[in-house]
């Protein structure tokens, strides 16, 4: 079925001086009767849409929003600027925190082989070892060259394995590194472990070549090998003992070094 254009037309009216309605000239006019059905008055002409709803082609003065009845553009409460003002301060917080142990680590890093690590704090950290609330901790990586072998030392305070409870057992950690692809597999350079005496000269070390068959030594697949090293690198009573320099200002430091570094 076609649909039809509804035209509505109200025909002006006014009244005589004789009191009676009369019809004006224009709209007894043929001509200018059609005329006034092709222009619509607002709000009169009205569409038959494709899905059967009437609509107004003009905009109806009850359509038009009356500012009495608009609502005030509103602002944040200050409690809300005071919350949002502690988030963004707690983020900033965040980044700076995160960008002062990246600067930190990078400072630590080497990568010449040669690797020192101090273990301030020593004591507490040697109680917690004891509880086995954190038997182990982990040094910052390092690396063999700009582009060798990156690494990490891992250290049992309270020692692990056949030095549990009785030694410092100390162990290197290959660790995935963004040159991989290019060196030599399995790992297989000496690895030398020193206990620094910080006063005087008794300096302790330990060396290991690795076994070529440990799966330690091999290329990483994940982020870290299996560590391997010395689980009996250092008895705890001689830590201790009064003549004993190794611990100073509550720091303890090792030093690793990574024999052949010419990679």
């Amino acid at each position: 079925m076609a649909r039809i254009l509804y035209l509505e037309e109200k025909v002006s009216a006014r009244p005589t001086t004789r009191g009676k309605e009369v019809r004006t000239p224009l709209a007894s006019s043929p001509l200018t009767s059609d005329l006034s059905r092709l222009a619509p008055a607002p709000a009169t002409l009205s569409c038959l849409l494709p899905c059967g709803i009437l609509r107004p082609t003009h905009e109806h003065p009850s359509h038009r929003l009356d500012p009495r009845t608009q609502l005030p553009p509103t602002s944040p409460s200050p409690s809300f600027q005071v919350a949002q003002q502690d988030t963004l301060l707690a983020l900033k917080d965040v980044m700076i925190s995160n960008l002062g142990a990246r600067v930190e680590a990078l400072e630590q890093t080497s990568y010449n082989g040669q690797f020192l690590w101090r273990l301030p704090d020593i004591g507490r950290k040697m109680q917690q070892a004891l509880s086995r609330q954190t038997p182990a901790l982990t040094s910052p990586p390092f690396y063999t060259g700009r582009y060798g072998y990156k690494l990490c030392l891992k250290v049992y305070l309270n020692g692990d394995g056949t030095g549990a409870g009785t030694h410092i057992s100390l162990f290197l950690v290959l660790m995935r590194g963004e040159y991989d692809c290019w060196l030599k597999w399995p790992f297989h350079h000496k690895v030398t472990f020193t206990l620094l005496d910080q006063v005087g000269e008794r300096h302790v070390s330990s060396s290991f070549r690795p076994s070529e068959a440990s799966s330690s030594f091999q290329r990483p697949v994940s982020n870290c090998n299996i560590a391997s090293g010395v689980p009996e690198f250092f008895p705890l009573c001689q830590l201790q003992a009064p003549e004993a320099t190794y611990i100073h200002e509550d720091t303890l430091a090792f030093k690793v070094l990574i024999g052949d570094t010419n990679l």
